[in-house]
């Protein structure tokens, strides 16, 4: 159980950072255009599984 809650807790973690990140490079690269919310998107899906592959199992 404390091993699921470390690993709960990193997702939560780089959620926030991944999409802090990706709404930067999203609104700077598609300022005006729907692929701005796909970027977003695909940033925050990489970053919790780049997260949870590297630090998740870790822990």
């Amino acid at each position: 159980m404390e091993k699921t809650w470390n690993v709960l807790k990193y997702v939560v973690v780089g959620m926030m950072e991944t999409v802090a990140l990706g709404s930067m490079i999203g609104a700077s690269i598609f300022l005006s255009s729907p692929g701005g919310t796909l970027a977003i998107l695909l940033g925050l899906v990489v970053g919790v599984l780049g997260l949870v592959i590297y630090d998740g199992w870790k822990v």
